[in-house]
């Protein structure tokens, strides 16, 4: 979400409440919109890490090494 909120500069859902959100994201499976002409990296780490299941999420440590990468670009 973070990188999202950087990419976009934007606060997400800000439409909702946080109860609302909570619950839209719990029971509706709400997600940010994935903005497009961002660098298809950002596009890729964005979408890999807002899986339904958090265990097909990127752990903190191995998100470091490819950002890290990315900035060396």
């Amino acid at each position: 979400m973070v990188l999202w909120e950087m990419v976009t500069r934007e606060m997400p859902f800000k439409e909702y409440s946080p109860m609302q959100i909570g619950m839209k994201i719990a029971t509706e499976n709400l997600r940010v919109l994935v903005p497009t002409g961002i660098s298809p990296h950002i596009h890729q780490m964005i979408r890999i890490c807002m899986k339904e299941e958090p265990s097909k999420r990127p752990k903190f440590e191995n998100i470091v090494p490819i950002l890290e990468k990315m900035a060396n670009q």
